[in-house]
């Protein structure tokens, strides 16, 4: 990653970035994990905790009011979380995902740049 260049507004991507280990951390039992690597002509940054695994619906997650169905969270926030992160990776021409950690087994989120 040293030589590789991505073109991002930093100040935004902290919020994106925030967001994503916020959430980890609120539907982790014991562990998250960040990891940022470079796959083919994109640098990645994932996000990954050990809380439960994503609902079938997860493409719906990133829509605006979106909110999962973890009992203690459920009441506590509207939404926006994910809709922004999405927002933020839209304007840099990147794409995030919503999977199953492979590291952790609960819910990983990638963020995927464009290099130039």
């Amino acid at each position: 990653l040293n030589s590789s260049k991505a073109y991002i507004d930093e100040s935004i991507l902290k919020h994106a970035v925030t967001n994503l280990i916020t959430n980890a951390m609120k539907f982790a039992e014991h562990h998250i994990a960040l990891t940022i690597s470079q796959h083919e002509s994109h640098f990645l940054i994932h996000v990954d905790d050990d809380g439960p695994s994503l609902p079938a619906e997860a493409e719906d997650i990133f829509s605006e009011y979106a909110v999962g169905e973890h009992d203690e969270i459920v009441d506590t926030h509207i939404g926006l979380g994910l809709a922004i992160v999405k927002k933020v990776v839209t304007l840099h021409a990147g794409k995030v995902m919503a999977t199953q950690s492979p590291l952790l087994k609960g819910a990983r989120f990638t963020l995927s740049f464009p290099l130039h």
